[in-house]
C-alpha cells in the first residue's frame, strides 16, 4: 500500500485535487514510519514539501524539507 500511495498522490495533484494528494502522501508517511522504511519516509516528506510549495508557497514547504534532510 505504501508504495502505491505516492503515485496516487501525484495523480491527484495533477488533477488539481490537493486534498486527496495530501491524504495519500500523509498516509504513505505514516506507513513508512510504522515500517521504519527510511526511503519511504524521505519520499513522502519530499512529496508533501512539493505539494506545500505548489499550493501555499515555498515557506510552507521548508519544514517538510528539513525533516527529509534529517531522515536521509
Amino acid at each position: 500500500e505504501m508504495q502505491c500511495l505516492s503515485p496516487l498522490g501525484g495523480l491527484a495533484e495533477a488533477r488539481g485535487d490537493a486534498r486527496e494528494s495530501e491524504r495519500c502522501y500523509t498516509r504513505a508517511l505514516i506507513l513508512s514510519r510504522e515500517l521504519g522504511h527510511t526511503a519511504g519516509i524521505a519520499v513522502a516528506l519530499h512529496n508533501l514539501g512539493q505539494l506545500a510549495a505548489n499550493t501555499q508557497g515555498i515557506e510552507a514547504a521548508a519544514p517538510y524539507y528539513a525533516q527529509e534532510i534529517v531522515v536521509c
